[in-house]
């Protein structure tokens, strides 16, 4: 399907290549919380296995399939709390689960996404992707705008629900 203004759908490059080489900051290093690049978490809480009683959450957490995004770090801060919560009440831990969604808006009527359900695995080691599914490559002029509207929708939902 061709873009709106008629141009072919890009390809990847494979000669681009990144040296980029992302790990968890320097404070969480400093902290002694990581091992190797990352912050080991216990799923659940998002507790430190390092140090008791810290908790670390998004780019820095070790969290399975997650991906390293503001969406997937908003969810952890809601399960982290929820655990937390939990956890002062004395009350059972609750199993995380969640959905995270990257929009990309290609120019201004033409929309596309990917969509990814995560959870808890029942033993509590790892968070798993259970299912997901992105835009059709044959997705409808209409589907495409209605993507676009979508993602401009989730961001000033996502903005508000972390900023307020």
């Amino acid at each position: 399907m061709p873009y709106r203004s008629g141009s072919a759908r890009p390809t990847r490059n494979p000669q681009v290549t990144s040296s980029f080489n992302q790990t968890a900051d320097a404070i969480a290093h400093a902290a002694d919380l990581t091992d190797g690049d990352w912050a080991p978490v216990d799923l659940r809480t998002f507790e430190s296995t390092r140090r008791p009683f810290i908790h670390v959450l998004g780019d820095a957490s070790v969290a399975g399939a997650q991906p390293k995004c503001g969406y997937a770090a908003n969810a952890e801060a809601k399960a982290c709390a929820a655990a937390v919560l939990a956890q002062l009440r004395s009350e059972p831990l609750p199993s995380p689960a969640d959905a995270n969604t990257c929009y990309t808006v290609v120019v201004a009527d033409y929309g596309i996404s990917v969509v990814t359900q995560y959870r808890l695995s029942d033993d509590g080691s790892q968070i798993q992707a259970i299912g997901g599914g992105t835009t059709p490559l044959d997705a409808s002029t209409e589907d495409l705008r209605r993507e676009a509207a979508h993602a401009h929708a989730w961001y000033r939902n996502f903005v508000r629900d972390v900023f307020g």
